[in-house]
């Protein structure tokens, strides 16, 4: 964008790449002014500050909130307890929170792991059943092709979750 600018002064003054003479004036190229930055809002307390402030609670008010807490928080409430108050029961409650996260992540493995079992079993008896229709009623293979159907179906009742 072009802007006039003058020169009041009594030395040279440059605008950009433009010198501009004491007592004149020039049209000169500017750039566009940008808008003014509102000021951001100061950052809220940090981990260490919010740790901190749940260990001054009771127990009975810090206990409800551990299942909120992220496993770093965890971690640094327990080292921030073992250096100050030392709770023994804090620090249990805290152990056994990690303890139940870990046990859930390890039951939602075990959960996908026989979920991917079960559709393979499943896959697999479509193949059996698919390969027995194809057969002719006197084909030398019809006994082994039932038996492969009959044992994917063993398989696929095995791993079938009762509800």
């Amino acid at each position: 964008m072009q802007k006039y600018v003058e020169n009041p002064g009594k030395s040279p003054m440059y605008v950009g790449n433009t010198m501009i003479p004491p007592g004149e004036g020039k049209l000169v190229e500017v750039p566009h002014e940008a808008p003014p930055q509102e000021e951001e809002e100061p950052p809220g307390p940090n981990l260490v500050e919010l740790t901190a402030a749940l260990l001054d609670k009771s127990l009975a008010q810090i206990v409800p909130d551990l299942p909120c807490l992220t496993n770093e928080a965890l971690d640094l409430a327990e080292s921030r307890e073992g250096e100050g108050k030392n709770r023994k029961t804090l620090i249990a409650a805290i152990q056994a929170e990690r303890i139940a996260r870990a046990d859930a992540k390890l039951q939602a493995d075990q959960d996908d792991v026989a979920a991917r079992a079960l559709l393979d079993a499943r896959d697999e008896l479509l193949a059996a059943r698919l390969a027995l229709e194809a057969l002719a009623a006197d084909a030398p293979d019809l006994a082994a092709a039932e038996a492969r159907v009959e044992e994917a179906q063993a398989k696929v009742d095995a791993l079938t979750p009762e509800e």
